[in-house]
């Protein structure tokens, strides 16, 4: 009895504390668990972000994560295990067990999004000391430099085939370029096949030598950006002769009473034996989602646009602060709204699920076709919904 009302004294601690934050609900994958697909959903109200298994059919939802932030959240091919960035340390969760792995990748800090090549590797941006640079990690916890300069910032790498796009940033000059390289696949699977075959004592020493050295000792640059007031983000290649990336102003918080930032859409492509760029469109995000009360845990990651084959999916600011989702056809070069709406509301990129996205956003209403909701029955089992569009 003393358990249980303590147990109730903490929920209504918890939800005293949180009242006055901001609650979101966004769905960010797709897994198999136990031989059934779910949706995975991430839920954040004030610091707490949590991790929920969805079935879009019962409505559904159970627990996918306890006591960790899945943040940084991304599925592994086999989509029978998933990765996550847990207060610095990177996390490898399979499905069919209890708890997650954690890899031991010191000094590596402060890691952006992983990509994974197969089940068993990925490679990445982290920093090693001041700078961002670049690695490819397997899943013991053994990582391989691929880039590395004191002088640099290596952001945002795309691996397309055996090619490797990436952000380079001139640390002093804070000029940047978009450059791409080979993928050393086979220097690194011989290496890897040597440290099995050895003798375990002079592993970790080798290894360690090993790291210092890059892998990649020559690049090509594609393109050049001179104007240090603004800089680039998100690169996202889809394919060996075209990309996007993003644009924005170096230092958007010098205006204080400014609510939003503005980015910039911009497309490159290889044409004429040459590689061009060009401004697609522009849209504003809300700077209360990167800071303060209301700030997002895994900052704007689920705002930035996604890249179909004909349209390009992204979220807008309007005059009123409603966050709305848009579609921009690329042969028409137009782009259109899907969530105009005189209801406040603040939706996510949209997540595509069986023909059907599904909005995810800022929770503002019990009603499931203006706000995604999660709801508690009596007997504790929580039920999640979304708008939907086409």
């Amino acid at each position: 009895m003393k358990l249980m009302r303590y147990s109730v004294l903490m929920m209504f601690f918890q939800t005293m504390l949180y009242a006055h934050y901001s609650e979101f609900l966004y769905p960010v994958g797709t897994v198999i668990f136990e031989q059934v697909e779910k949706v995975c959903v991430l839920h954040q109200k004030g610091l707490v972000l949590e991790l929920f298994l969805w079935d879009p059919v019962t409505k559904l939802a159970i627990k996918g994560l306890s006591h960790q932030t899945p943040a940084g959240f991304t599925v592994l091919p086999s989509r029978e295990a998933f990765s996550f960035i847990d207060h610095e340390q990177v996390r490898i969760k399979a499905l069919s067990k209890k708890s997650s792995k954690s890899l031991d990748l010191y000094p590596l800090h402060d890691f952006n999004l992983l990509h994974w090549i197969d089940n068993e590797n990925f490679y990445c941006a982290a920093k090693e000391k001041k700078n961002y640079a670049l690695f490819h990690i397997d899943s013991s916890g053994d990582f391989y430099t691929l880039l590395n300069d004191p002088f640099f910032d290596f952001t945002y790498p795309q691996k397309i085939g055996d090619q490797l796009f990436y952000l380079k940033k001139d640390v002093k000059k804070e000029i940047y370029a978009i450059e791409k390289t080979r993928y050393p696949a086979h220097e690194i699977k011989q290496i890897q096949e040597r440290f099995l075959a050895q003798d375990n004592k002079n592993i970790f020493e080798e290894l360690e030598e090993q790291n210092k050295i890059c892998l990649i000792q020559a690049s090509e640059t594609l393109l050049t950006f001179n104007d240090k007031d603004f800089s680039l983000s998100f690169l996202t290649m889809k394919s060996e002769e075209e990309g996007f990336f993003l644009r924005h102003k170096t230092y958007p918080f010098a205006d204080r009473v400014a609510q939003t930032i503005e980015f910039e859409c911009c497309h490159f492509v290889y044409k004429n034996h040459a590689w061009k760029s060009a401004s697609l469109f522009s849209f504003s995000l809300p700077l209360t989602f990167l800071y303060g009360q209301e700030r997002l845990a895994e900052s704007i990651l689920r705002l930035v646009p996604q890249y179909q084959e004909n349209n390009i999916v992204y979220v807008h600011t309007d005059k009123l602060g409603n966050l709305d989702a848009y579609r921009y056809d690329l042969e028409m070069q137009q782009s259109k709204c899907f969530t105009n709406d005189a209801y406040p509301h603040y939706f996510f990129r949209p997540f595509f699920y069986k023909d059907n996205g599904l909005l995810g956003g800022m929770i503002v209403s019990d009603d499931p076709e203006k706000s995604p909701t999660i709801n508690i029955d009596m007997y504790g089992n929580h039920y999640i919904t979304f708008p939907l569009i086409q």
